[in-house]
């Protein structure tokens, strides 16, 4: 698990695949209770208290994992305890993931082929040509950055593919 703190109101977290394989993404009071099991980790681990009302943007990627990104929605009437939280989830299970990587020579070209590489605005993305091995995507992830909203169907349809 990765967590990335903008401010007490939006916070990312990143879980792999294999924390998550267990999930039924459909029912969501068993999603709820998985949430709460993260929360309190995050204020185990991280010192990160999270109550009040949240949306809860949720990204999922074969390969990949999961990314959550929470907004705290700051509510004028609701008083909330302790550890309390309200969320409301919005499940994104179509988008594609990216891997922005700033140089393609930290990988070398076995590693490479498995992905189509593109080259956009000044960086490099890569896109898994197919399904990636825990082991390739924990290798990924130390040397990229994850980009999992918009930015897929521009880099894309930049015809700026370079041939590995």
């Amino acid at each position: 698990m990765k967590v990335i703190t903008n401010d007490e109101s939006n916070i990312i977290i990143f879980l792999n695949k294999s924390l998550i394989e267990n999930i039924d993404l459909e029912d969501r009071e068993n999603l709820e209770e998985y949430f709460r099991k993260i929360f309190l980790k995050l204020k185990k681990m991280y010192d990160i208290i999270i109550n009040g009302y949240f949306i809860i943007d949720v990204y999922i990627d074969n390969n990949y994992g999961m990314i959550m990104e929470l907004n705290k929605e700051e509510l004028e009437y609701f008083d909330y305890f302790d550890n309390q939280v309200d969320m409301r989830i919005i499940i994104h299970d179509d988008v594609k993931f990216l891997y922005e990587i700033e140089d393609i020579l930290l990988l070398d070209k076995k590693e490479l082929k498995k992905y189509n590489v593109y080259y956009y605005k000044n960086k490099y993305y890569l896109d898994p040509k197919g399904e990636l091995t825990f082991m390739d995507i924990g290798h990924i992830v130390e040397f990229s950055n994850s980009i999992y909203m918009d930015l897929y169907d521009d880099v894309i349809n930049s015809f700026n593919l370079i041939k590995i």
